[in-house]
C-alpha cells in the first residue's frame, strides 16, 4: 500500500481544524494524531498495526541502537517508517534555529537507516516565519521545505552535510551518507506550511530541481 494523496488531504484538512480550533497552538503528538486518524480512515487498518517508538533493525550501530523512529506501520509484508516534527518560531532564535537543522538531519539520517527494511516518510508542519529564516541557511538549500514543490528532489549529501557539521554535531557526528527527499504533498495552512516527503536512495531518483540538488 503507498500513502495516497487523500491520506494526504485528508491530513491537511484535520491539522487546518485543530489550528483553527486550538488557537494556533498544536504540540507535536497532535499532528501525529491527526495523521493515524487520517491513515485510518482511508487503509481501514487497526490500531494494532501501527506502533509508536519503534526500533528498526537498520539501526546497527551502538548509537543508532538507543534510538526509536516515530512511528511505524506494518502489515502483511509492508511497513512504512515515519519521523514527524513541527517547528515554530522559538524565543531564542540563533540557537534554536541551530538545533532544529541539526534535529531535522538526525530524523533523517534514522530514516536513511530504514530505507532497506520498507518505505520511509518524513513529515513537517512549520511556521512560515520559521521557514522564511530557516531558507537562508546552507546556500538557500532549506527553502525546499518552504513550498509546494511535489516531485521535486532535495539530495542531502556530504556537501550539504559538510556545511551542516556545526549544527549537526550535538545530535551526530555521520556524514557518509546520501539520501533524496521528493515532496509528496504540501500545503499552506493558516500561516504554516504542511510538507510529507518520501526518502529513497539517490540512485535512480529523478531531481529536477538544479538548485537543490546542487552538489
Amino acid at each position: 500500500m503507498i500513502l495516497s494523496n487523500d491520506v494526504f488531504k485528508e491530513y491537511g484538512r484535520l491539522i487546518c481544524f485543530r489550528l483553527n480550533h486550538n488557537n494556533m497552538k498544536l504540540s507535536e503528538d497532535e499532528i501525529r494524531y491527526d495523521f493515524f486518524t487520517s491513515f485510518q480512515r482511508h487503509s481501514k487498518l487497526e490500531n494494532h498495526f501501527i506502533s509508536l517508538e519503534a526500533t528498526s533493525p537498520g539501526f546497527k550501530s551502538d548509537f543508532l541502537k538507543r534510538r526509536k523512529v516515530d512511528t511505524k506501520i506494518s502489515w502483511d509484508n509492508e511497513t512504512i517508517w515515519l519521523e514527524f516534527k513541527y517547528f515554530r518560531v522559538p524565543e531564542n532564535s540563533t540557537k534554536a534555529y541551530s538545533q532544529a537543522r541539526g534535529q531535522l538531519l538526525f530524523d533523517l539520517y534514522k530514516l536513511f537507516n530504514c530505507l532497506d527494511f520498507g518505505a520511509c516518510y518524513f513529515i513537517s508542519l512549520s511556521d512560515e516565519d520559521f521557514l522564511r529564516h530557516l531558507s537562508k541557511y546552507n546556500n538557500g538549500r532549506y527553502s525546499f521545505f518552504n513550498g509546494n514543490r511535489v516531485e521535486e528532489d532535495l539530495l542531502i549529501n556530504s556537501s550539504f552535510l559538510h556545511r551542516e557539521v556545526n549544527v549537526a554535531r550535538a545530535q551526530f557526528r555521520e556524514r557518509n551518507w546520501e539520501v533524496c527527499l521528493r515532496q509528496r504533498f504540501g500545503m499552506k495552512i493558516n500561516g504554516h506550511h504542511l510538507g510529507i516527503y518520501k526518502l529513497m536512495k539517490p540512485l535512480g531518483s529523478n531531481i529536477t530541481n538544479k538548485l537543490l540538488s546542487h552538489t
